[in-house]
């Protein structure tokens, strides 16, 4: 136990040590990671936005060309019922 106390004292004051400095650069680089935080989640969610717009519009062109392509217009009720089920 003698010889191990040595090298279990070294580890508790570099484990202090190593502790220190990472607080220390965590406090000099804590603004500029959030600000980096905060510019890639906009942007992603700006991404999302454009992408889900495009699909949207996608879906609505398909959507509409369906709907001349069947003849929605001159469906009777009761098919305008079911063609709008099946749609979603």
């Amino acid at each position: 136990m003698y010889k191990s106390s040595t090298s279990m004292y070294i580890s508790m004051g570099l484990a202090l040590v190593w502790s220190i400095i990472y607080i220390y650069l965590m406090s000099v680089f804590a603004e500029t990671l959030a600000w980096c935080c905060v510019v890639l989640i906009q942007v992603g969610l700006l991404a999302a936005t454009v992408g889900a717009y495009f699909l949207w519009d996608q879906e609505k062109t398909k959507l509409a060309a369906l709907e001349v392509a069947s003849g929605y217009d001159a469906m009777s009720d009761a098919e305008k019922k079911t063609f709008d089920k099946e749609k979603g």
